[in-house]
């Protein structure tokens, strides 16, 4: 992805020094695998269907993330895009949308 496009990401936190600090500091002190706890345990009382989409090639975040996700929620759905990386909705919008308008048109049984 091109700098320029990854500035509508970035420039919340580069409006200033404070905010560029306290994103710095997140990144430093994040503790992903105590974060997807969290997560998950809130998964596990979510009764609502729930739509993952998910770069296969995300260097950051592995499939597993998103497949252990899904395999908790009791309505989940994992579409996963073999393409896609981390921002998948810069470069697969069309797959996300078609993906998404699926699973919003869907009829409960």
């Amino acid at each position: 992805i091109a700098n320029e496009d990854l500035d509508v990401y970035r420039s919340p936190y580069l409006k200033s020094s404070a905010a560029g600090r306290s994103i710095s500091a997140i990144v430093q002190n994040l503790d992903l695998k105590k974060s997807m706890t969290e997560i998950e345990s809130g998964f596990k009382e979510w009764q609502q269907p729930t739509l993952i989409v998910w770069g296969t090639k995300d260097p950051w975040l592995d499939v597993s993330q998103a497949e252990n996700l899904v395999n908790i929620c009791e309505n989940g759905k994992l579409v996963k895009l073999a393409e896609a990386a981390h921002y998948p909705q810069e470069h697969w919008s069309a797959d996300i949308t078609d993906e998404l308008l699926l699973f919003l048109r869907r009829k409960e049984v």
